[in-house]
């Protein structure tokens, strides 16, 4: 499980066809603010990003930056 107030980096997305808008986000730093139940997959993580801008992500999409 990922704390919040981790940073991550957007390794990967899961679904693709969220459009170019999420896929920009790969390899892009954030600060995990907050969990989210997701619809039976797991436990999401919501992530707020320079532009202050936030998106969900799963956890295997995610990789904790120390």
């Amino acid at each position: 499980m990922i704390p919040v107030g981790a940073r991550v980096r957007i390794s990967r997305i899961r679904d693709t066809l969220l459009g170019d808008a999420i896929s920009r986000r790969i390899g892009e730093v954030g600060v995990v603010r907050g969990l989210r139940v997701s619809d039976g997959y797991g436990l999401g993580y919501v992530v707020e990003f320079k532009d202050r801008h936030y998106s969900w992500f799963f956890e295997d999409e995610l990789e904790t930056i120390k």
